[in-house]
């Protein structure tokens, strides 16, 4: 299983939005490593390792080169994350439950000379295209609504 779909599943967030997070942790810590910023996270520290330039071979040839000074990423894994990957060792915690869906939206209606509020998933059925619904500050036709166009 990829760490996305372990995160999605632990988190209840689509892997849409893992992704998206996960590549924006990325480009944060290119950006920051790059201005010479070292990195704390929960399992250890990236840090950024410069390299001076030096004498080298090419191992094909063996021939004599000058490698070009380069910025490198040095990670040092935390020693208790260290002692939790361990065969032997038991986690802290069982991993959490992932969260509850959120409530389905409640839209209000003015349905047969009342107005009434009625959860997203029970509008088919009782919304028509001109069916008054309370949107802001006004009311607006449902079929002004994009959400509501499937529910008629």
């Amino acid at each position: 299983m990829k760490v996305l779909d372990l995160i999605a599943e632990q988190t209840g967030f689509p892997v849409s939005t893992v992704d998206s997070i996960l590549n924006s942790l990325t480009t944060c810590t290119e950006k920051l490593l790059r201005e010479g910023e070292t990195i704390e996270l929960p399992f250890g520290k990236i840090a950024p390792r410069d390299l001076k330039e030096r004498k080298g071979r090419n191992p094909a040839t063996g021939e004599a080169l000058t490698l070009s000074p380069k910025r490198k990423a040095s990670l040092k894994v935390a020693k208790k994350f260290e002692e939790r990957i361990q065969p032997t060792s038991m986690p802290e915690s069982p991993l959490p439950p992932p969260p509850p869906p959120p409530p389905a939206k409640t839209w209000q209606i003015h349905l047969d000379g009342e107005t009434i509020s009625v959860a997203e998933p029970e509008l088919k059925g009782k919304l028509k295209a001109d069916t008054p619904v309370w949107i802001g500050d006004r009311w607006t036709q449902a079929q002004m609504i994009p959400e509501l166009v499937s529910y008629f």
